[in-house]
Formats: structure tokens, sequence, C-alpha cells
């Protein structure tokens, strides 16, 4: 039951804000994290697509002699692959079966990709980014792409075990639907077009 997936962390959240179970996208709004990934940082989220060919999380970044890479991306006929590390040692994972019937965890750390438990190792090369990474959509060099269609229920990120990001669904009192970080104490809002559709609070 994806309505009892949500933690409730309402303790967190100040006066004004309503935790939500998930936040929902179109198609066309995302989250700039503000958060640049490199070698040390592992991430953890929650999502629900319902189409292919766009991007929980992901950045890329100018590198040498090419592009590096960080994200996950589901394409193809429903099909998850994650990208870390340089794109010109081809570091990704093979196609994994994504599901669009049911809600996916997904977690990046030094030495795995956890896919629904499922572990994959993996060997990052070292990298820092000069771009921001998105969430709920691929940051090419300061243009988003492959925006989600579904629901992101959280996200974590963490840089060498610290917690730098714990992003919680949530709308402020003027009904505004974004990503509330408990670490930072800021409320991050949607950077495409229209509004994310609010899931509902938490407790009902």
């Amino acid at each position: 039951n994806t309505d009892l997936l949500a933690l409730d962390v309402r303790g967190y959240l100040p006066d004004g804000y309503t935790q939500l179970q998930y936040i929902e996208s179109t198609g066309t709004q995302y989250i700039d994290t503000g958060y640049k990934p490199n070698t040390n940082t592992t991430i953890k989220t929650k999502t629900y697509t319902t189409a292919n060919a766009n991007t929980p999380f992901g950045c890329r970044w100018l590198g040498a002699p090419e592009y590096d890479t960080f994200g996950a991306i589901i394409g193809g006929t429903g099909q998850l692959t994650v990208y870390y590390g340089r794109y010109s040692d081809e570091k990704y994972t093979p196609y994994l079966t994504y599901d669009k019937s049911i809600v996916h965890d997904i977690e990046i750390n030094m030495d795995s990709i956890v896919y629904d438990g499922s572990t994959t190792p993996i060997t990052r090369g070292s990298f820092v980014s000069t771009e921001n990474m998105y969430l709920g959509a691929f940051n090419n060099i300061g243009e988003a792409r492959n925006l989600i269609t579904g629901r992101i229920y959280s996200m974590e990120i963490k840089e060498s075990d610290i917690m730098v990001r714990n992003f919680v669904p949530a709308k402020n009192s003027s009904d505004v639907v974004g990503m509330y970080d408990t670490v930072s104490g800021q409320f991050f809002t949607n950077q495409g077009n229209g509004d994310f559709t609010a899931g509902p609070a938490v407790g009902n």
C-alpha cells in the first residue's frame, strides 16, 4: 500500500508545513537540490513513475576527456539504468526491470547500487561535480531533461556518512508543494513549469 510508505517526521517540520505522503509531477516539475555530488556521495530515494525516459535524480557535468554522470534513468521499455562516475569509463548498471505498478527503492553508496533490495557491486572513479543534482529530472549541464512523471516519496543525500539533505514531501501554509529539507531547514520548490500535486497528508 503506497499510502503507508511515508515516514512520519512531522516533529521535524516547523509550524505552517504539512507533511505529505508524496509529491507528484506531471512531467514538467523538478527540484534543484542545490547539492553537487562527488565520489563520497550516497543517496537513497523512493519513487514511483508511470512513464519511460524519465529520471528520479541525476546530473551531468563537464569532465575530461568527456562528461561524467551521476543519476538514474528509466527508459526504453521500462528499464532502469543507474549511471555514476566517469562517462568515458562507461560506469553504469545493466538494465534492470522497472515495474511501473509499484514503488521502488534506489540507493547508491560507495560500493554498490541497491535496487529494491538487490545489490549490484560497483567501482566508482574519483569525481567532483560542477552541476547541482536535480530531483525528478536530469541536470544536463544546467538544462532539465527526462523529467519524471510520477511520485517522489523521499530523498536522502549523504556525503562521507554525513546527512546533507533529507527531503520530506510537504506543502506550506500557502499550499505550495515541494520538499522540506530537515537538515538545512529550507523549503525546496518546483523549478520547472506548473505545480507539483500534493499527495495525502501523513496521518490521513
